[in-house]
């Protein structure tokens, strides 16, 4: 059972959630996504991010186990995606799911070796509020990576376009 204090829920998880949203979008072929001169992708953006955060938040205080948690938030992302941004539920779907990839590699990767490194116990982590944001900084660092990386694989024009099965199987 993790929980989470509010700076950890502000520092580590809101941010995450947030580009979880944009990088889910952006593959999902939403490109508007980052066009913040229309409030209303600002509002889209912080509603999806914060109740993704709640859920997520919950989630970790309800199932012992990490891949349960996971399981569910498979399932619940994609809809809170969908319910405030009414896009495609089949590519909102997909983009969620692909936009976990680089979160989920980065965990596996960073945290196993911050923790090898530091020979620090992983509840010894989550019980400090700085570990928790230091440790969380190198995934996040991966998450940008990934949104700058799709954002120049394609010639993002800032305007709504679904993406075609060829475009698909490029991302993929």
């Amino acid at each position: 059972m993790d929980k989470m204090s509010v700076t950890s829920i502000l520092l580590v998880s809101l941010p995450e959630m947030i580009l979880i949203v944009i990088t889910a979008l952006m593959i999902a072929g939403y490109k508007d996504i980052l066009n913040f001169k229309d409030k209303k992708n600002i509002w889209r953006l912080f509603i999806a991010s914060s109740l993704m955060c709640l859920f997520s938040t919950i989630g970790r205080m309800l199932f012992n186990s990490i891949t349960t948690n996971l399981l569910v938030m498979m399932v619940l992302y994609p809809l809170i995606v969908y319910l405030v941004y009414r896009y495609n539920i089949i590519s909102t779907i997909c983009g969620v799911l692909v936009a976990l990839v680089p979160l989920l590699l980065g965990e596996a990767i960073f945290v196993s070796l911050l923790l090898k490194i530091t020979n620090m116990p992983i509840s010894q982590v989550y019980a400090s509020n700085l570990l928790r944001i230091a440790f969380s900084l190198p995934i996040r660092i991966c998450q940008l990576l990934a949104v700058i990386l799709i954002s120049r694989l394609k010639n993002y024009n800032l305007s709504m376009v679904k993406l075609n099965v060829d475009e698909w199987i490029q991302v993929v």
